[in-house]
């Protein structure tokens, strides 16, 4: 029920993916991007700079226990809509977004998350894609497989 107006207002956090719209529209233009792709029954998270990678994907008519692995993308970034600081977690599904939120709030993952980052990380927009290895519907903790800072 958030309007454009309320984001505009302070810098906001967003949690989900496919069931968050500003999620999906403030972030649709980065590197990183959700998608379907419903002729496969696949949810994934894309990237731009390699269209043809398909492998961060998640079989769509799949019961929760039945899913190796979820996606999820962390991203911090000024929007230009919003005019302030947006941070994102969202998986492509809910399990992904409880590993994304997860991530963010624990202090060792995101030591280890940037260790390699660089050194003026602290003031760039980033995009983390993660993969969360899932138990019987549960997720584990995520891993980075890739990031991007600009």
């Amino acid at each position: 029920t958030a309007s454009l107006e309320d984001l505009r207002r302070r810098p906001v956090v967003l949690i989900g993916g496919f069931n968050n719209e500003w999620t999906l529209d403030l972030t649709g233009e980065l590197r990183f991007y959700f998608a379907a792709d419903s002729a496969h029954n696949l949810d994934l998270v894309l990237d731009r700079q390699h269209p043809d990678q398909r492998s961060w994907s998640v079989r769509s008519d799949l019961p929760a226990n039945q899913i190796p692995t979820d996606y999820a993308i962390v991203t911090r970034v000024h929007n230009r809509t919003t005019e302030q600081t947006v941070v994102v977690a969202a998986g492509i599904k809910g399990a992904g977004t409880a590993a994304a939120g997860e991530f963010l709030t624990n202090p060792s993952y995101l030591n280890a998350a940037f260790k390699d980052a660089p050194k003026d990380s602290a003031n760039k927009n980033i995009q983390l894609v993660l993969a969360v290895r899932m138990f019987n519907g549960s997720p584990g903790p995520a891993t980075v497989v890739a990031a991007h800072y600009w």
